[in-house]
């Protein structure tokens, strides 16, 4: 059984309620605690403690928690001194969640202080789907940090099948020899898995096999199953669904009969599904108003749709940026009009001049 805590300074009935659904009976618990007003109290209590992982409220500090008194520090504050004894090795390496809303986290946070969370949970984004995938994502972190403090070789936790960039691999094992587990675990996640380039999630592979997966139904299913032999099932694969990317494209030549997969539009592509799997069920993605290709190879970020990169533009604050990563697009459509413009903020400094004369040349249109 997997235990996580969880810290926050509001009632204690109200902090329960919070992380009710966060547990999964047999495999995960989450214990809801007050916070201590008291900086060393509240360590030495951890210390004491039995748990697998830490689920922290920003803000710790918000409302009194004892006889009126309010904790002298924050979450990122509490953060920041567990990973730095954990680098030291004198408290055990385990993940660290930000629970909070985004609105806290955009006025009281910068990136280094996200940096000392694994994961960030939006009180304000709790859907179904966050709810169905959390358990087996928080499960997966706090397994993740179990193999790295039993010395785990973190490269053969990677189950790797295809060949990879051995710049991402040796970074892996530089930051495990270093003692860095919390490094490690975000080079992972954050620029392994969910950074697309290795391995894609699935709305990118229904944009990369041309395949509109919304509207296929249990069409969709049987094209996933095709490629069973790519999916990535190494360490926090059973909380993010990824696929190897280099396991698609071989798969797509011995379907297609030695064909490439980048050169095919959507039609060809979806053609190609059909014919193997005997089903007109399978309905090609569609091009967005402004595109002209349908050789589709990203999703944009601003309208979730198929993009042929040409028709896109690079957004901005992808830094760092390493050798084995794609980048994230937002398409013409969603650029022009500003679509979901929180997600994607601005496109980079380097297409802003390119945005400007496309968004003349296609006005009226």
């Amino acid at each position: 059984m997997i235990k996580y805590l969880y810290i926050d300074d509001d009632k204690l009935i109200d902090s329960k309620d919070k992380v009710s659904g966060f547990s999964e009976k047999g495999r995960l618990e989450v214990y809801a605690e007050n916070n201590y007003p008291d900086w060393k109290e509240q360590i030495n209590r951890l210390r004491r403690m039995d748990f697998d992982g830490l689920i922290l409220d920003l803000k710790l500090d918000e409302i009194p928690v004892s006889n009126g008194i309010h904790a002298d520090f924050r979450g990122t504050s509490l953060a920041q001194q567990l990973r730095d004894y954990q680098k030291e090795g004198t408290f055990p390496a385990f993940p660290i969640i930000l629970f909070s809303g985004e609105e806290k986290m955009k006025t009281s946070l910068d990136a280094t202080g996200l940096d000392l969370f694994d994961m960030f949970i939006d009180k304000g984004e709790m859907n179904v789907e966050v709810m169905t995938n959390l358990p087996n994502q928080l499960e997966e972190l706090s397994n993740c940090y179990k193999l790295l403090n039993h010395k785990e070789d973190v490269v053969n936790m990677l189950r790797i099948v295809y060949p990879v960039d051995e710049r991402f691999t040796n970074m892996l094992v530089d930051l495990q020899q270093d003692n860095s587990s919390a490094a490690c675990v975000h080079l992972l996640l954050h620029e392994f898995i969910l950074k697309p380039g290795l391995l894609i999630d699935e709305s990118l592979l229904a944009a990369r096999l041309g395949v509109d997966a919304k509207k296929c139904g249990d069409a969709w299913t049987s094209v996933l199953s095709l490629f069973d032999k790519a999916r990535y099932k190494g360490i926090l694969g059973n909380g993010w669904k990824r696929w190897w990317m280099r396991g698609v494209n071989d798969i797509w030549r011995e379907l297609s009969g030695g064909q490439y997969l980048q050169m095919m539009d959507a039609n060809e592509r979806v053609e190609v599904l059909k014919k193997i799997l005997g089903t007109e069920a399978i309905i090609p993605a569609k091009m967005m108003r402004y595109s002209e290709s349908s050789k589709f190879w990203m999703v944009c970020r601003g309208t979730g749709e198929a993009l042929d990169p040409i028709d896109g533009f690079v957004i901005a604050g992808q830094e760092p940026h390493y050798p084995w990563q794609d980048y994230f697009y937002v398409s013409k459509k969603a650029a022009f009009l500003k679509i979901n413009n929180q997600r994607w903020k601005n496109v980079a400094s380097f297409e802003k001049v390119r945005l400007k004369i496309l968004k003349q040349e296609y006005a009226g249109k």
